[in-house]
């Protein structure tokens, strides 16, 4: 059975996902006072908004699907508000719903992400149907917030495998998010990375999967996201605070820091983010929003049963997370 999280512990992950995509500006003079992330940090972001909204769907409709549609209308949001080209027949109305729409941070450019960008106007793959050949490390980072889901947790490896496969085409980045998801859910159960990689090796079924675990990465290219989980879970295995990890693990790349920022996140909760580095992060109060309230729909459904006939806790919850 898996267990519950800590809440500190799944904010800890976000706000250190967060902190590793800024690594660019930590290592900046210390005039510099806002950390900003880059594109990545905003659509993990919309990542868990789509889970969230995918769940209260569940909720509303008594659907069983998983939430991979409505994680990919949320995709298509944060390109509406940023002023990129949508999956053709996306309606104007479903990029103006919701609340993270209207956030400044999320409207900001903040760098690209091409490959992200480039299957939302082909409409999207699958593993069963890919879309474009990128093994980025978006794949690894953006699906990385699935592994908060304790309700899909059952589903991790797979679903991370899909919701990779929506934007990244290479089947080997859809195995090391698939990884990344399961290492991060056992540090989110254990504290240790040892643990960590004990329990998502016991949960794994794909042989590629159970590898990346491992510590091999066959050799993956720079900024790959096999390349960029085995070397920060290297990196977070040699200790220290969450800027000495991210930035030792920066020496491979921004994506390397990143997902080593989520790990050590999730190892030590916000009690390891140091105080002025969450005070700078630009994203910080949004990610620690969602990840509350990620957890909030999956412990009480706040929002209104089978259609509508179950009374909303939070009248509001419909309206924060539509379910679409």
């Amino acid at each position: 059975m898996t267990e519950a999280i800590n809440e500190d512990r799944a904010r800890g992950l976000m706000l250190g996902l967060l902190v590793g995509d800024a690594v660019g500006e930590i290592q900046k003079p210390k005039h510099e006072w806002y950390l900003y992330g880059t594109a990545l940090g905003q659509l993990a972001c919309f990542t868990v908004e789509g889970l969230i909204r995918g769940f209260v769907k569940q909720q509303k409709y008594e659907a069983m699907e998983p939430p991979f549609g409505t994680v990919w209308t949320a995709l298509n949001r944060w390109a509406a508000i940023q002023g990129y080209a949508t999956t053709p027949g996306f309606g104007p109305e479903l990029a103006e719903t919701g609340w993270l729409r209207q956030l400044a941070p999320l409207r900001a450019k903040r760098g690209t992400a091409p490959a992200t960008v480039k299957a939302l106007v082909a409409g999207g793959g699958t593993t069963e149907s890919p879309v474009g050949s990128s093994a980025g490390h978006h794949a690894l980072n953006r699906v990385a917030p699935l592994a908060l889901a304790s309700s899909f947790a059952e589903h991790h490896e797979a679903g991370a495998r899909e919701l990779a496969a929506q934007t990244h085409g290479h089947s080997a980045s859809w195995d090391a998010a698939a990884a990344g998801v399961l290492l991060l859910r056992g540090a989110l159960e254990s504290g240790s990375v040892s643990e960590a990689i004990a329990r998502g090796t016991a949960r794994a079924v794909r042989v590629d999967v159970i590898k990346l675990l491992e510590g091999e990465d066959s050799g993956a290219a720079a900024g790959t996201a096999s390349y960029c989980l085995v070397r920060a879970m290297r990196t977070a295995q040699g200790g220290g605070t969450l800027r000495e990890v991210v930035t030792r693990a920066s020496e491979y790349g921004v994506g390397c820091a990143t997902f080593a920022g989520a790990l050590h996140g999730a190892l030590h909760g916000v009690a390891g983010i140091e105080y002025t580095d969450f005070e700078r992060l630009e994203l910080a109060w949004v990610a620690d929003t969602l990840v509350k309230d990620l957890l909030r729909e999956e412990r009480e459904h706040p929002g209104p049963g089978w259609l509508g006939t179950v009374s909303a806790i939070d009248p509001v919850w419909i309206t924060k997370y539509p379910a679409s």
